[in-house]
């Protein structure tokens, strides 16, 4: 029944027409209305999902879909309606768990020039924020690197570029290799476990970075191949991270004030966790990368 009335809806809409307006592909949005949504639930029907991931797609023009479907709504049902939608779907959704189990399983390994025991990639991300009122907000969040106020969210993927874990959203003044040393999933990693990480996590124990380069020598052309080796492999973080920044409320300015919204961090956190999760779903599907096998 689900099913069929989700695919009902998106048979209104072209394929790249859904995705502009939504970010979704027509079979994420099916599986996530199946899988979390229904009559019985907060989130009624697809209008509803749809509602939800538009708001995201175009935040924060909300008059985009005025203009597109020629209605006009209330300003306060409507913000009221998509929290409704975020509170529900944040506390149900769940695409994490398996792949996160899996990250172990021997088709997700790199060619045999790497150990087998390198089981993803590891970044950060930043959400800019309008500039706090508080000074002391301001000296938390303003992060020289991005020149603006900003919250970090770290990620961790797995070789086909699937989002297997994340946390966050953090102060953006914490460096990214503190941020892995203070939320990483301690209890869930294995003891020999490694991660490619660019060079902001040198020095950390469980990650192979690339190698830094000095002003008093040159790095050899053994060492430049290296560099490009990582970069090429951990490109795959890169492109998990690029299908949740098609979200404009991760990508532009997010316009919850800190100071005067308590739960603008919360609600930030389950927003960052549906686009996260809705990228699962797609990659899963669609990996960026083949897995190859280790044959050391």
């Amino acid at each position: 029944m689900n099913i069929t009335r989700a695919e009902n809806y998106c048979s209104q809409f072209r394929d790249n027409d859904f995705r502009l307006i939504t970010g979704l592909q027509k079979y994420v949005f099916i599986k996530i209305y199946c899988k979390y949504c229904g009559p019985k639930t907060p989130i009624p029907n697809p209008h509803a999902l749809f509602m939800l991931f538009h708001f995201y797609r175009n935040y924060p023009a909300r008059t985009e879909y005025e203009v597109a479907y020629y209605m006009k709504y209330d300003t306060v049902m409507y913000e009221r309606n998509i929290r409704k939608y975020e509170d529900y779907l944040a506390s149900v959704i769940d695409e994490l768990n398996k792949p996160f189990q899996q990250r172990i399983s021997p088709n997700n390994r790199l060619p045999r020039i790497f150990p087998s025991n390198i089981t993803g990639a590891i970044d950060t991300f930043p959400i800019r924020i309008y500039r706090p009122k508080k000074k002391l907000l301001v000296k938390a969040t303003m992060n020289p690197k991005y020149k603006s106020c900003v919250l970090k969210v770290q990620v961790m993927v797995d070789h086909t570029g699937n989002i297997i874990w994340f946390s966050g959203p953090h102060l953006g003044t914490i460096s990214d290799i503190e941020l892995w040393r203070r939320y990483k999933p301690k209890n869930k990693l294995y003891n020999n476990e490694l991660f490619l990480a660019d060079k902001a996590y040198i020095g950390s124990q469980d990650c192979i970075t690339e190698i830094k380069k000095y002003k008093s020598r040159d790095l050899t052309d053994v060492q430049k191949a290296w560099n490009r080796i990582i970069q090429w492999y951990r490109s795959s973080v890169e492109h998990g991270i690029g299908y949740v920044k098609r979200f404009k409320i991760l990508s532009d300015k997010y316009r919850g004030r800190l100071e005067k919204d308590e739960e603008a961090i919360t609600r930030l956190g389950k927003i960052v966790k549906i686009c996260i999760h809705a990228s699962t779903i797609h990659t899963s599907l669609n990996p960026h990368r083949v897995p190859q096998l280790n044959y050391a």
